[in-house]
C-alpha cells in the first residue's frame, strides 16, 4: 500500500479505540461481535488515513498498527473460545478459515443491528469489513458458491443467478436465533416429561412447513426468492432436529418408536398430517396435498419433484398405511406425480391408534365437525309406545351388536348394510334433535352433529371429501352421527340439476351402507328424500305432534318444582293448546321472562303462560287476540 507523506503538524487522524495487550477467550457472542465491530472500525480507519492526503505518517503508521493489533487479538480469542459461544461453535463445526470467520461475524452484527452501515450486497459487506488488496478478492471466493460458507448453509442468496458482488448474503436464521437465545436453550431437544407436551409444540412446526412450502411454490411460479425459502426452510429443519432430539430423549414415547421406523422425510410428512389431525391448520391448506407435502419437506424448489415420490402408492407411507389419500382433486391411485399433487392426505386410524391420540384430538377448530357429550337422557323426554319401541331397538343392536350380528350368523350373510341407521321424520319441535342426543347418551357416546353448511363446498371434489370424512370421524370418535335438516343433502337424485348433485348423494348412499355405527337423520320434509335411501334405513321413526295425554307430561317435565307459579294456573288447561315439545319449552321460558320483567321475585300467573303462548302462536306481542281456554 502508498503511504501518506504528511507533515507531522499535519491534520490528525484519529486513533481507533486501544486493543487490548493480552487476548482471551471470548466468553460470549457479545463479546466476539463487539470486538469484531471494533477490528471493522480499525480497517476503515486505515482506509481513512490512506484516502486523506494530510494524514502524518507517523499517524498512519500508528493506524495500521492498531489494525493489525485487532486482527491478531480477534483471531487469537477466538480461538482461545473453547467450548466457545454459538457463533465460534459453527465456525469450528464447518473448519471455516480466518476470512471465512470474520465474514460470518460481519453478517451477525448487521443482522443484530451491531454495525451502522447497512450492507445491500457483497461488495458493501467487503467494504464494511475494511477489506483490501488481495483480501477482498479472496472474500468474494468466499462467498461463491463453491465456498464453505454455501455449502454449510451459513449463508444463502436472494438470486444466486446475480454476479457475486451484487449478491444480498443471508446469515442463516437459525445461527441468528442460536445467538440471541440463552445457552441453555441451545441445541439438543426440549426438557419434557410427558409426551403430550411435545404435541404443544406441533402447531409451530405445522405453520412453519406450510410457509416454507408457500415460499418454495413461489419460486416455482417464477416470483418468490430463494433467500426466503432458505429463512425457512433453515427454521423447519431446526424445530424438527428438536423434535428428533427429544424423541431420542424420550425412546419409550409412542412418536419416538414411530419415528425409528421411518425416514426423515418420511417422518417430517407423519409431523404434517399430525397437525392437520389435531386440528392446528384447517384441514383445506394445501399443506396437507402432495404438492404441499413435498414442498414443505424440501430444501429448495429443485427437491419438489423428487420428493414426491414418498407419496406414491407404492412407497412406505402409504403402502404400510401409514397414511392415505383423502380428496382432493387428482387421481389418487395413478402412477403419474401430477395426480399425487394434487391429492389429499391425512393419517389412518391405525397410525392415530398406533400414536394414542385419540383423547388429544381437538375437532371444532377451523371448521372440522364438532362431537359434544350428550347431555339429555330418554326419561327426560316423552315418547309414544311406537317411537320408544324403535328406540330400544336401536339401543339393542348397538350394545349387543357382536352378538347379534356376528355370533347368529348374520355377518357372513349381510357383510354390509348392518349399522343401525334410523330415520326421524316430523314436524319441527316434536323432538328428534333431542332425541338424538338422549340416545347417545344411553350408549354412552359423543354426539357428532353434521349439517349441510359444513359438507356442501363450492370447489370440485371437496363436498364429497367432506362427506366421507364425517362418517370417517364418526367411528375414530366412536360417535353417534347425526345429519340434522338431511333432506339438504338427501335430497331426491330426480330433481337433480348438476351432475355433481348426483355424486354428492351417491357418495352419502355408499358411506351409510358401509357405516357400522349409529347413524341417524333427521327431516321435517321426508318426501323429498332419495328413493335409494329408503333400503338403507333400518328403522324409520315418525314423530307426531303430541296428543294431550303426552303434552300433559311434557308439561311436567318442563316445569320445575322451583318454579314459582300460582295455583291459578291448572295443569289441565295449559294441555287444552296443542303445541308440540318445542312449542312447550319456548311457553314456559317466555312466561319465566314475562314473570320476572314484572318482579323477580315472581311468581307466574295465567296471564303470563297465555301471554307467553301468543307469541309462540303468532310471533308478536298483538293485544287484539282471542282469550286461550285455560285463561281466567
Amino acid at each position: 500500500m502508498q503511504r501518506p507523506r504528511g507533515k507531522c503538524d499535519a491534520k490528525r487522524t484519529p486513533l481507533p479505540t486501544s486493543c487490548p495487550r493480552r487476548p482471551q477467550a471470548f466468553a460470549s457472542d457479545g463479546a466476539l461481535l463487539d470486538a469484531a465491530v471494533r477490528l471493522f472500525g480499525s480497517r476503515q480507519a486505515v482506509l481513512r488515513a490512506e484516502q486523506d492526503p494530510a494524514t502524518a505518517r507517523d499517524r498512519w503508521l500508528a493506524v495500521c498498527r492498531q489494525a493489525r493489533d485487532w486482527e491478531r487479538y480477534w483471531h487469537e480469542s477466538f480461538e482461545r473460545a473453547r467450548p466457545g459461544p454459538a457463533l465460534v461453535e459453527r465456525c469450528r463445526r464447518h473448519r471455516l478459515g480466518r476470512l471465512e470467520r470474520e465474514i460470518v461475524a460481519a453478517l451477525a452484527g448487521q443482522r443484530l443491528a451491531l454495525v451502522n452501515t447497512e450492507a445491500q450486497n457483497c461488495a458493501q459487506l467487503i467494504g464494511l469489513m475494511g477489506l483490501q488488496g488481495r483480501k477482498k478478492l479472496a472474500a468474494l471466493r468466499a462467498f461463491a458458491e463453491t465456498g464453505r460458507l454455501f455449502r454449510s448453509k451459513i449463508i444463502t442468496f436472494d438470486d444466486v443467478y446475480e454476479d457475486v458482488v451484487e449478491r444480498q448474503p443471508i446469515l442463516d436464521p437459525v445461527l441468528v436465533e442460536t445467538v440471541l437465545a440463552p445457552r441453555s436453550q441451545r441445541g439438543g431437544g426440549w426438557d419434557l416429561t410427558r409426551e403430550t407436551q411435545l404435541y404443544e409444540r406441533l402447531p409451530g412446526l405445522t405453520r412453519v412447513l406450510m410457509r416454507k412450502g408457500d415460499e418454495i411454490w413461489n419460486v416455482l411460479r417464477g416470483w418468490g426468492e430463494t433467500g426466503s425459502v432458505f429463512r425457512w426452510a433453515r427454521k423447519a429443519e431446526r424445530l424438527l432436529g428438536k423434535f428428533t432430539a427429544t424423541l431420542k430423549r424420550n425412546p419409550e414415547w409412542k412418536l419416538a418408536q414411530a419415528a425409528q421406523r421411518l425416514a426423515e422425510v418420511e417422518f417430517a410428512i407423519m409431523l404434517a398430517l399430525l397437525g392437520k389431525r389435531l386440528g392446528y391448520l384447517h384441514a383445506e391448506e394445501s399443506l396437507f396435498t402432495g404438492g404441499g407435502l413435498a414442498r414443505a419437506v424440501s430444501q429448495n424448489a429443485d427437491e419438489v419433484q423428487t420428493n414426491l415420490n414418498w407419496l406414491s402408492p407404492s412407497a412406505t407411507l402409504v403402502r404400510d398405511n401409514w397414511i392415505r389419500p383423502c380428496g382432493g382433486s387428482g387421481e389418487m391411485a395413478t402412477d403419474d406425480p401430477a395426480g399425487w399433487e394434487a391429492t389429499e392426505y391425512e393419517l389412518t386410524e391405525k397410525t392415530t391408534e398406533a400414536l394414542g391420540i385419540q383423547q388429544q384430538m381437538r375437532k371444532g377448530r377451523f371448521g372440522e365437525y364438532c362431537s359434544r357429550t350428550p347431555r339429555i337422557r330418554l326419561e327426560q323426554l316423552v315418547h309414544s309406545d311406537r317411537v320408544r319401541q324403535a328406540l330400544e331397538m336401536v339401543l339393542a343392536q348397538m350394545r349387543h351388536g357382536p352378538r347379534l350380528i356376528e355370533a347368529w350368523g348374520l355377518k357372513e350373510l349381510i357383510p354390509y348394510g348392518c349399522g343401525a341407521t334410523v330415520l326421524f321424520s316430523g314436524p319441527p319441535g316434536t323432538g328428534k334433535t333431542a332425541t338424538a342426543e338422549a340416545l347417545a347418551y344411553e350408549l354412552g357416546k359423543p354426539l357428532l352433529v353434521v349439517d349441510y353448511s359444513r359438507v356442501q363446498n363450492c370447489f370440485v371434489g371437496q363436498t364429497e371429501k367432506n362427506i366421507v370424512r364425517a362418517f370417517r370421524e364418526a367411528k375414530t370418535q366412536e360417535a353417534v352421527l347425526f345429519w340434522d335438516e338431511a333432506d339438504a343433502m338427501f335430497y331426491d337424485r330426480d330433481q337433480a340439476r348438476h351432475p355433481w348433485e348426483v355424486r354428492d348423494v351417491n357418495v352419502l348412499l355408499q358411506q351409510i351402507e358401509q357405516f357400522e355405527g349409529v347413524c341417524i337423520l333427521a327431516t321435517n320434509r321426508k318426501v323429498t328424500l332419495d328413493k335409494a335411501l329408503q333400503r338403507r334405513i333400518a328403522l324409520k321413526v315418525e314423530f307426531d305432534r303430541p296428543n294431550r295425554h303426552e303434552r300433559r307430561q311434557i308439561w311436567e317435565k318442563l316445569l320445575p318444582k322451583k318454579l314459582p307459579i300460582l295455583p291459578e294456573v291448572e295443569l289441565d288447561r295449559l294441555c287444552e293448546a296443542e303445541l308440540s315439545g318445542g312449542e312447550i319449552k319456548n311457553v314456559v321460558l317466555n312466561a319465566a321472562r314475562l314473570a320476572w320483567k314484572r318482579d323477580p321475585a315472581g311468581p307466574l300467573s295465567a296471564s303470563d303462560f297465555h301471554e307467553a303462548l301468543v307469541l309462540e302462536r303468532r310471533g308478536g306481542w298483538g293485544s287484539n287476540v282471542n282469550r286461550i281456554g285455560f285463561e281466567r
